[in-house]
């Protein structure tokens, strides 16, 4: 009898075990803890909510992973980072999230934000007088509406006379309306520097969906542009250095699809640069600067905008509002506890906390609207930064935002509230044995 005793009480027991494990394996979560998102940029992307269940993204970036609980730490990891070798990888963690459908950049340099699927694409055909010798030739579209041009930049040879162009409209818009610019440049031809602006012409035009229409500027339509050279300087600290700076000729709607833009970048602090001044006023000339140190490289960039009028020269002040506090410069015994502050004399802003080895060739990065953490918070998934190890460490400012929710609700690049990023100056330090 004790045996029989035994076993039913053991069966019993067994059950209720069971029971209990099935619903601790499978525990019941509201449904909005089902995270949607999209990386813009990198690739072999490995994405988790938290230190666990580690998902992998599409080939478009795009991955969907389940949070255990709310908020969430957003973790993402890049390895086999091409820009940088082979051995290298980049970890992103942005903080105590609670948003459902994070839209991250994960580089600077990606443009590829708005997708044109709901676009329709005129294909403009573009007929001018023939060339005499060879020459850069510009057909840049402007409108207020939206719009997206592909190819308005083209080298022909001599005895050309046209050029395609392809301008997406709006699905939903019949026709959109505006001016084309045509644009010439002369060059060297056997250095192909630039020599000077040669003819341009404007033509009021309306493009209508599904239509593909031939616009004809003639010899009599074309004018010889006024060209100034401009001066360019630009302030940075001593471990800061001009990454590029790309100039556009800016519509004064500053609509961004309607920069006709002159170079694809200047790499010297100090330049001088021709600009073509076009009649109509409908043009300033716009300067976008990007600059970073030889610690993050072109990981993390530091950007700043501006605008000035033809004839003006341009001049980039280094806006510093950010500090580094603590840990001090080249402080030693660095461990988990150990506090990274900042300070900062203009509000709100998220905050890029970045360190980097060229030990390990490995970067890390947290992201938090607070302006202090622990060294803890680069750890994720069980890897813990190297002991006794040097790391560089510097501080990336997004301002205008209050929350990381807000700050990625939508890819940083496109939001009217996004303006410049402040990359402070770095420090070194090292961890403890």
């Amino acid at each position: 009898m004790k045996s029989n005793s035994f076993h039913i009480i053991h069966f019993c027991l067994l059950g209720l075990v069971f029971a209990l494990s099935s619903c601790i394996d499978d525990p019941v979560r509201p449904d909005n803890y089902l995270i949607k998102g999209k990386i813009y940029g990198g690739y072999n992307l490995l994405v988790s909510a938290g230190d666990y269940p580690i998902v992998s993204t599409d080939r478009l970036g795009n991955f969907e992973v389940e949070a255990l609980s709310k908020p969430y730490n957003l973790i993402i990891d890049e390895r086999s980072l091409g820009i940088v070798g082979g051995n290298s990888y980049l970890t992103l963690k942005f903080l105590d999230l609670t948003i459902n459908n994070p839209q991250i950049v994960l580089n600077d340099w990606y443009s590829g934000y708005t997708s044109y699927n709901n676009y329709e694409n005129c294909d403009v055909n573009i007929i001018f007088p023939e060339l005499n010798e060879k020459k850069i030739v510009c057909t840049k579209f402007i409108s207020k509406s939206k719009f997206y041009q592909s190819r308005y930049w083209q080298y022909l040879d001599p005895g050309e006379h046209f050029k395609n162009t392809d301008i997406f409209i709006p699905s939903d818009e019949p026709s959109i309306s505006g001016k084309m610019y045509y644009l010439e440049i002369k060059m060297d031809t056997m250095s192909g520097e630039f020599l000077s602006y040669d003819k341009f012409a404007i033509k009021d035009i309306t493009l209508e969906k599904g239509l593909n229409p031939d616009i004809i500027f003639t010899p009599k339509e074309m004018n010889n542009p006024e060209e100034y050279l401009m001066e360019i300087r630009m302030d940075l600290p001593q471990d800061l250095n001009n990454f590029s700076t790309k100039i556009s000729l800016s519509c004064q709607f500053k609509n961004k699809e309607s920069d006709l833009e002159l170079t694809g970048g200047l790499y010297t602090e100090f330049e001088y640069f021709n600009i073509p001044i076009l009649p109509g006023n409908d043009f300033n000339i716009k300067l976008y600067n990007e600059y970073g140190n030889s610690y993050l490289q072109d990981i993390s960039l530091g950007t700043r905008c501006m605008y000035v009028n033809p004839g003006e020269p341009a001049y980039f002040p280094y806006k510093e509002t950010v500090s580094l506090v603590s840990p001090p410069v080249e402080y030693e015994n660095v461990s988990d506890s150990t506090t990274f502050e900042i300070s900062d004399n203009e509000e709100p802003a998220i905050y890029e906390f970045n360190i980097f080895s060229y030990q390990i060739r490995g970067y890390f990065k947290f992201y938090t609207n607070k302006k202090r953490g622990t060294l803890a918070d680069f750890n994720a998934r069980g890897y813990h930064i190297n002991k006794n190890t040097t790391y560089f460490w510097a501080v990336r400012k997004f301002p205008n935002y209050t929350s990381l929710d807000e700050f990625i609700s939508q890819p940083y690049p496109v939001d009217d509230r996004y303006d410049y990023i402040e990359l402070s100056k770095s420090q070194s330090f090292k961890t403890a044995p």
